[in-house]
């Protein structure tokens, strides 16, 4: 890649795209497309890792009864949950750290990516809230 194709892949305004990102709680019932949720894990595929390891983990429930059920492990999403298109469960395989100081980077990593794929679904103009 030469640093003018990363020139014109940049041209657009970053700060407005960040700065519109916000996090939704009143959502339209929609369902989104399997194919919208793969796109966005493809664009986030890129984030930055501990040494390019692959330990990021997606997992989306689009079904009603199990993402409701799945949002029962949640409360923060009392009152728009039920309106969810999809439920994404980002997870990081902690098989990857096998060292002591290394303890805290799945979550580093797990978080990043996260942030990426929250960027991703902006992008698409899909609304998100990420919940702990």
């Amino acid at each position: 890649m030469t640093k003018q194709e990363i020139l014109e892949a940049a041209d657009f305004d970053y700060t407005k795209f960040v700065r519109t990102r916000h996090s939704v709680r009143h959502f339209t019932g929609e369902s989104v497309s399997p194919a919208a949720i793969k796109k966005a894990v493809s664009q986030a595929i890129k984030t930055p890792r501990t040494c390019n390891r692959e330990m990021r983990r997606v997992y989306a429930a689009y079904d009603g009864p199990l993402r409701d059920h799945l949002l029962t492990f949640q409360r923060g999403n009392v009152g728009f949950g039920h309106n969810l298109g999809a439920v994404l469960i980002v997870a990081v395989d902690l098989r990857e750290f096998d060292m002591i100081g290394e303890r805290n980077q799945c979550w580093i990593d797990g978080g990043l990516f996260a942030m990426s794929l929250v960027f991703a679904f902006h992008a698409a103009g899909l609304g998100t809230c990420m919940l702990n």
